[in-house]
């Protein structure tokens, strides 16, 4: 005769009950892969900028870490939320999760809404004061220009948007096309039928496709990048 315990229910509890690992494995994998396409894209944006006879040339190993990471930075502040968002919540009245994937059409478009966001905020408000703060640290100002350059960036942060984020408008547009690409396949492999596959193949293609990011935009020819990120200049 089956007791209590014994005749309990084995499919998963309705409603939302625990840490819903699928949606923080998903937002997680997509903000690694994120925060990299962040990072090679002013990377890659700065490279750009390069105004013949002068030669492209990446920057010295502390200025990269320190510009990418904060592209890095701003990536992961728009990817998460939306991520998050995205995938939605566990379904209430039901164990059945049916939540992905969604098609690359929609990637792209999220992709369009992360790369614009991704400029305006880069560009109106991170960029101009990590600017300010290397020249700081470089003592080109002092530490009274400092804080006064840092609250005029702050008002006229809207219009720093605009005119410092469309510096990054042709590199943008390129990383709305990697970004879509790459969550689709994050997407796609994180909704598999198989719980194992699922599992690591999400953190395995964010990792993948972040390494192969990374190891392009260090050694591609500088000029290759330059003008990669100069296309439609």
């Amino acid at each position: 005769m089956a007791t209590i315990a014994n005749a309990q229910p084995t499919t998963q509890p309705l409603g939302p009950e625990g840490v819903d690992w699928e949606r923080v494995r998903f937002t997680a994998s997509l903000a690694i892969f994120g925060a990299i396409v962040g990072a090679s894209t002013i990377l890659v944006n700065l490279l750009s900028r390069t105004i013949p006879p002068q030669v492209p040339e990446h920057l010295p190993f502390s200025q990269s870490l320190y510009f990418g990471g904060l592209s890095a930075l701003v990536s992961v502040l728009v990817v998460v939320p939306g991520a998050w968002f995205i995938y939605g919540g566990r379904p209430t009245f039901s164990s059945y999760r049916d939540r992905g994937p969604r098609s690359l059409v929609r990637w792209l478009g999220f992709g369009s809404l992360y790369g614009g966001i991704h400029m305006l905020l880069l560009g109106g408000l991170f960029l101009p004061q990590a600017n300010l703060w290397f020249s700081f640290i470089n003592g080109q100002v002092d530490y009274l220009q400092m804080l006064y350059k840092a609250s005029d960036n702050l008002f006229t942060s809207p219009y720093l948007s605009i005119t410092v984020g469309i510096q990054l408008l042709f590199t943008s547009m390129l990383s709305i096309v990697i970004f879509g690409l790459g969550a689709s396949l994050i997407d796609r492999v994180n909704a598999s039928e198989g719980p194992k596959t699922a599992l690591i193949g999400a953190w395995t293609a964010s990792i993948i496709l972040s390494l192969a990011l990374i190891v392009f935009v260090m050694l591609a020819p500088e000029k290759t990048l330059a003008s990669i990120g100069s296309l439609a200049q």
